[in-house]
């Protein structure tokens, strides 16, 4: 696991969205969005192992527009 996840550590959580993928190596991905309107993403490549990426996305980015192609949202919940 790469070390980004530290920098969720004290962050709230304002909304959840989890994406499935059909075209990329990741299957399936789960993005925490805080109330600074930082992004952070895990995935799994399809093997059921979990990663995470090496920081944070910043304020804005849209997870709902990324990676529009081959991906649907199954499931989202926000504050």
């Amino acid at each position: 696991m790469k070390n980004g996840a530290r920098q969720i550590l004290g962050k709230t959580i304002r909304a959840v969205c989890i994406k499935r993928q059909t075209l990329t190596v990741a299957k399936m991905q789960l993005f925490l969005t805080f109330t600074d309107g930082s992004v952070y993403e895990f995935y799994t490549d399809g093997s059921g192992n979990l990663a995470n990426t090496s920081g944070l996305l910043p304020p804005g980015f849209d997870v709902a527009t990324y990676m529009p192609d081959g991906s649907e949202i199954v499931w989202q919940a926000e504050l």
